[in-house]
C-alpha cells in the first residue's frame, strides 16, 4: 500500500527501470493504477504516471492496496 502512496507524491517516469518491471511489463499493471485514478502525463519531456492530490481517494487505494497484498500472500492465486 505504501507504494502506492509513493507513485501520488512523487510521479514516476514510465521509461523508468524500475516501473518498467513492476508495473509496465505486468499485464494490467497500468490499467490497474489507471483504474485507482493515476493518469499519464508529461513531465520535462517524458511520460510519467502521477496522481493529482486533489482527486486521491484514500478508500480507494487502500482497497486496492489490500487486493495486492492479498494477491501477493495468496499461494493460490490466480489458479481458478
Amino acid at each position: 500500500r505504501g507504494q502506492l502512496l509513493t507513485l501520488v507524491h512523487c510521479p514516476r517516469r514510465t521509461s523508468n527501470a524500475a516501473i518498467q518491471k513492476r508495473i509496465v511489463a505486468v499485464t494490467n499493471g497500468v490499467d490497474f493504477l489507471e483504474g485507482c485514478g493515476f493518469e499519464h502525463a508529461t513531465e520535462g519531456g517524458e511520460e510519467v504516471l502521477l496522481m493529482d492530490e486533489a482527486k486521491v481517494n484514500m478508500e480507494l487505494l487502500n482497497g486496492a492496496g489490500s487486493l495486492l497484498v492479498g494477491a501477493r500472500d495468496n499461494p493460490t492465486f490466480g489458479m481458478l
